[in-house]
């Protein structure tokens, strides 16, 4: 069988060499076709072309480098899911699962609520020691929302569509995008968003999430009966990333023991809370009415109303010294 012979390459060589300039506008497609064309008659020895080789070459180089890709890929996560363990910053993560403190001589919740409130965590009882339960799958309870009435679900998409689309408004008309309200924009927006809440409301669940929705929303409503019933109270612990359940006297008595012992609060007889907030509202409206403050320092020391609170006092369990 002939071969790719040096003459052949020189005499290719020389052809390419004598072309004229003003053929050099020859589009790479018709030279790759010509270099194909000039490849495939040429036959090697083991019977492939030029141009078969080098195609089975750049195959394998690629199947190599890609293999390899994965295997660094895989060396490099392994380093770093042992990193993340050994990180302080792990301990910080919440996970879905919660992990409730039971702080009572009995459970008096059933089994199917204690599934739905610990998922597999920590019974903690005033008369034994821990005890570890293993109830119940760690997941992500299913929307509510789709075993509502019809009105609830409007309300509720009206709601959310206030709270997101007001705060991409406040986000694009403040420094640095500075964008006008009055652009089209924000009205496609908010006809949009309220589009795909409507879709996410009014897509159906199936007939065994309905059920476990059903479920779910049975033992949340026993949760909140038991609570009422037996004057509980939930509350997030100090750095241990659950919450606490226990009886609300117990609470009550923490804060006659705090009066007593320091003089750090006083009991109030009304609550003060209106009167301070109008009483800092003239307040700004008084210095930006006499320039004293510019328009974006008045925006921001403005209260918000439903977020801003009175100091009082409050407990936050430490479960995490617990032994």
């Amino acid at each position: 069988m002939p071969s790719l012979s040096s003459t052949n390459t020189g005499q290719h060589e020389q052809q390419i060499a004598t072309t004229p300039t003003n053929e050099s506008s020859i589009s790479s497609q018709q030279l790759n076709g010509n270099l194909v064309l000039s490849s495939t008659t040429t036959i090697t020895t083991n019977g492939l072309s030029f141009f078969d080789l080098i195609r089975e070459y750049l195959n394998y180089r690629t199947n190599k480098l890609i293999k390899d890709i994965y295997v660094e890929m895989s060396s490099y996560r392994r380093i770093i899911l042992q990193n993340r363990q050994r990180s302080s910053s792990t301990k910080i993560t919440i996970g879905v699962s919660p992990e409730p403190y039971l702080d009572l001589i009995m459970n008096p919740f059933n089994k199917c609520s204690w599934n739905h409130l610990s998922l597999g965590n920590i019974f903690l009882s005033k008369l034994f020691f821990r005890h570890k339960f293993v109830l119940g799958p760690a997941c992500i309870r299913l929307n509510q929302s789709a075993i509502r009435p019809q009105c609830q679900q409007e309300t509720e998409i009206k709601n959310e569509h206030k709270d997101i689309y007001g705060k991409v408004e406040k986000h694009l008309t403040e420094y640095p995008h500075r964008i006008p309200r009055a652009v089209p924009m924000f009205k496609q927006y908010s006809h949009h968003l309220h589009e795909y809440l409507h879709h996410s409301y009014a897509t159906p669940l199936s007939y065994k999430d309905q059920l476990v929705a059903l479920e779910q929303a049975q033992n949340v409503a026993l949760i909140r009966q038991i609570i009422k019933n037996m004057n509980l109270i939930i509350r997030l612990t100090d750095k241990g990333n659950n919450f606490y359940i226990g009886l609300a006297s117990e609470f009550e008595k923490k804060v006659e023991k705090f009066f007593s012992d320091t003089n750090a609060f006083v009991e109030l007889s009304y609550n003060p809370f209106n009167e301070l907030l109008d009483g800092v509202t003239q307040l700004l409206d008084n210095l930006q009415s006499k320039k004293l403050i510019l328009q974006w320092q008045f925006k921001k020391m403005m209260p918000d109303r439903e977020k801003a609170e009175l100091p009082h006092l409050y407990f936050n369990p430490k479960t995490h010294k617990v032994l």
